[in-house]
């Protein structure tokens, strides 16, 4: 992933798969646009954020589990 487009469109897949993590994964990808914009490193922040969203799914699956 190496654009903040990209992150956004693999959020909304996420949230479509996980509609019940909408408001979190959106939530992350908000405050990856915050990091950025107070001059965080892109890629840094997009790496963190894709990471975040990755691990709510994960711990989501594990709870149905």
């Amino acid at each position: 992933m190496t654009n903040f487009r990209e992150l956004t469109s693999y959020a909304r897949n996420v949230s479509a798969q996980y509609p019940d993590l909408k408001e979190e994964i959106y939530g992350l990808v908000d405050l990856c646009e915050s990091e950025i914009e107070e001059g965080g490193s892109t890629q840094h922040e997009i790496s963190l954020c894709k990471r975040d969203i990755d691990e709510l799914v994960e711990e989501r699956t594990k709870d149905r589990v």
